[in-house]
């Protein structure tokens, strides 16, 4: 009884330990290593009883890159004169928001996936999310090798593809914020898990992954509530387009991605204690 009390307890504590920011930094210091198992387990996973293996981590993207260069080169009329330019843009656009489509599109199966982590076991589910997160930022890696290989012998690569980095962590708070949130609600909506797709879906037409902020005019104001659509126009911008960030929509993306972190680590601890009885 002891022992059962020893585990209750943490669930069940002040509520300090589930609204203090410091307690989320905690989680991903102590089950640091934890999360880099399972996520290098969930990229193994992808490429176990593949004949290439890894290399399709390199092939895929590279393939990618080449069909959206094909055709916006040579069979669709868009793009302007700069029809490379506009291939590269999307694929950056893609990168990131695939990063954001493969954590949260998984997110409403992690723990009803693994019902042994809730029932049978103590487990630190709140890493679930986390580890899918930088399997999926693991994986956006090499498309990004790959651009940035392309930008470079193309001659597009500018002093301001240094910046890039700055708009990945309000991208990896938001994504892993509304993955907590997900995972949550898809132990009790499970048909969350069948319609995330669609969902997915409709964002990605939301972000300004084929077009860019500037071109929608009045109507920019409207897709700036987009969480994502800061962090995409401004790393393209850096990287591909070879023009300074839009800072102000940067610091926003950083104020929002914490934000959005905070609201749902806070969801998912109020909310797992009731996994059990859902599962």
């Amino acid at each position: 009884m002891a022992a059962t009390r020893t585990v209750i307890t943490p669930q069940a504590d002040s509520r300090s330990l589930h609204t203090n920011p410091l307690q989320l930094w905690r989680l991903l210091r102590e089950h640091g290593q934890l999360i880099v198992q399972l996520a290098q387990r969930q990229v193994e996973a992808r490429f176990r009883g593949s004949f290439l293996g890894w290399f399709l981590a390199l092939i895929n993207p590279l393939l990618l890159l080449s069909v959206y260069t094909l055709v916006f080169t040579g069979l669709l009329k868009v793009g302007g004169e700069d029809k490379l330019g506009f291939a590269f843009e999307v694929f950056s656009g893609m990168l990131l928001f695939g990063v954001f489509s493969d954590t949260v599109g998984r997110a409403p199966t992690l723990v009803t996936g693994n019902p042994n982590y809730v029932k049978k076991i103590v487990f630190p589910l709140e890493v679930l999310p986390v580890a899918e997160l930088l399997a999926a930022a693991l994986m956006a890696t090499f498309s990004l090798v790959i651009l940035v290989v392309a930008l470079a012998v193309t001659g597009r690569l500018t002093p301001w593809a240094l910046c890039y980095p700055l708009v990945l962590p309000p991208l990896f708070l938001c994504t892993m914020g509304i993955a907590w949130i997900v995972t949550s609600l898809g132990v009790f909506v499970r048909d969350l898990a069948s319609s995330i797709g669609v969902i997915l879906t409709m964002l990605f037409y939301l972000t300004p992954v084929f077009y860019r902020l500037d071109t929608l005019r009045e109507w920019q104001w409207l897709a700036e509530l987009n969480p994502l659509a800061a962090v995409v126009d401004s790393g393209r911008r850096a990287l591909v387009l070879g023009l300074e960030p839009d800072w102000r929509g940067v610091g926003v993306s950083w104020a929002v991605g914490a934000v959005t972190c905070w609201i749902g680590y806070v969801w998912f601890r109020l909310t797992k204690r009731g996994f059990a009885d859902a599962l």
